[in-house]
């Protein structure tokens, strides 16, 4: 499956569809980053292949990500966080889920639904399902 997120700016209508059929012909060349226009009138995107983005972090983590998982793992890698596979959160009976350590909860936002643990002076962040 395809994903593609696009912002288009642009000042009139007929500059917004100039741009648009500029980062379709991008799309149409294969390209998966889209980008056209000036400072004033823009289209920034990419294209996103959901199925090759699930099979990557299936096999970091060693099994197969729940489609929460993936949006964690997804959000953490963006933010720069390092993510750990094997974390078995309360209640988990020895199962493994995705986790991140921060020390602030400030320090990583996702749309995942997460729970929290605390260690101490740290945090770990972590989506069980």
């Amino acid at each position: 499956m395809l994903k593609l997120n696009l912002e288009i700016t642009a000042q009139t209508r007929e500059q917004f569809l100039q741009l648009f059929e500029e980062v379709l012909n991008q799309a149409k060349l294969d390209d998966d980053f889209l980008n056209a226009g000036d400072s004033k009138n823009f289209a920034n995107g990419d294209i996103i292949d959901t199925d090759e983005q699930k099979s990557y972090w299936d096999k970091q983590a060693g099994y197969s990500l729940s489609d929460n998982q993936l949006q964690f793992c997804l959000d953490a890698d963006e933010q720069g966080q390092e993510v750990n596979f094997n974390y078995s959160g309360r209640g988990m009976f020895g199962k493994s889920c995705p986790s991140v350590v921060v020390s602030d909860m400030n320090d990583m936002t996702t749309k995942a639904r997460t729970r929290t643990d605390s260690m101490g002076l740290d945090l770990v962040i972590y989506a069980q399902n």
